[in-house]
């Protein structure tokens, strides 16, 4: 191991005596999996290491447990690990050709994903945050279809919801417009769940193309029920174990509107920016924002 990796690794008696701490602060199963992990690493296994922290780690983490996994994630970076690879597509076992990140996500391990994005911002790693699964699944495709506030289907915990992975997967360069294997890109997903705040977040991207918006506005129209938005999502529980149906309240009048607002001035919006200024086009775009404005703007 690396002379660099931190120095509660660096010792097994070191590595048993954390454990101890982070069980008496509640964290058996998180401590369990960390443990496994840093083992994986002493054995030269630093790719299975990365896998069994994002995918395992489910708890609510303590102060002990934080710091724990802060230390695993800085010795795989001194052992100058690939944070994008991908593991092998297996039909025995769902090992689908997912990524580190990938599995953090289907398994609702949104805390310790949230520290693994950041952790790549700060350190500029790359950590495959466009690339696909065997399903053609995203990081931001998945994100969008659990739809976890801050608590999983499981009854697990976590500080941080699915919304907020979605903005920070976006601030890391996520590819908005990239298509899964039912011709889905999250954006389509966000409208199905006739979730505002989603929609809103992903068409910030500037990755954002008209094309993307236009087809989000036809599965708008395509999928009105909800029967028929959770038909869909459920499509996704072949590689992502447990999914939050669409919520019932979502299906509203002003609800479906303001959606359908949003997608039609994102639509304008990218238009004025294509024309010359003073044309027809930049000029409606400037009257329509000038309308919402004065009933109270855009969301």
């Amino acid at each position: 191991m690396s002379k660099s990796s931190p120095a509660v690794l660096s010792d097994v008696k070191d590595i048993r005596a954390f454990i101890s701490l982070v069980k008496k602060d509640g964290g058996s199963y998180a401590a369990a999996d960390l443990e496994e992990a840093i083992i994986r690493i002493a054995r030269n296994q630093k790719e299975k290491a990365l896998f069994d922290v994002l995918r395992s780690l489910r708890t609510t983490p303590t102060v002990s447990v934080e710091h724990f996994r802060a230390c695993v994630f800085e010795a795989l970076k001194a052992e100058g690990i690939n944070f994008a690879m991908k593991e092998e597509v297996k039909e025995v076992g769902g090992f689908c050709g997912n990524t580190a990140l990938l599995w953090g996500i289907a398994n609702a391990n949104n805390d310790c994903v949230s520290y693994y994005l950041e952790f790549a911002k700060i350190h500029n790693l790359d950590i495959g945050i466009d690339l696909r699964s065997a399903y053609k699944n995203t990081a931001l495709h998945l994100a969008v279809v659990k739809g976890y506030e801050h608590t999983s289907k499981d009854g697990d915990i976590f500080a941080v919801s699915n919304l907020e992975l979605i903005g920070r997967l976006i601030d890391l360069g996520a590819n908005v417009n990239i298509k899964d294997s039912r011709d889905f890109t999250a954006l389509d997903l966000a409208v199905i769940r006739r979730h505002i705040e989603m929609v809103e977040t992903i068409i910030k991207s500037p990755t954002t193309t008209e094309e993307t918006i236009v087809n989000a506005l036809q599965i708008f129209d395509k999928y009105s029920s909800l029967d028929e938005c959770n038909k869909a999502l459920s499509a996704y529980i072949n590689f992502s174990e447990k999914f939050l149906p669409a919520e019932e309240n979502f299906f509203t009048k002003k609800n479906n509107e303001e959606i359908k607002g949003i997608l039609d001035r994102k639509i304008l919006f990218l238009k004025s920016v294509q024309c010359p200024v003073g044309s027809v086009v930049n000029a409606l775009h400037v009257l329509a924002l000038d309308g919402n404005k004065k009933e109270g703007g855009p969301r």
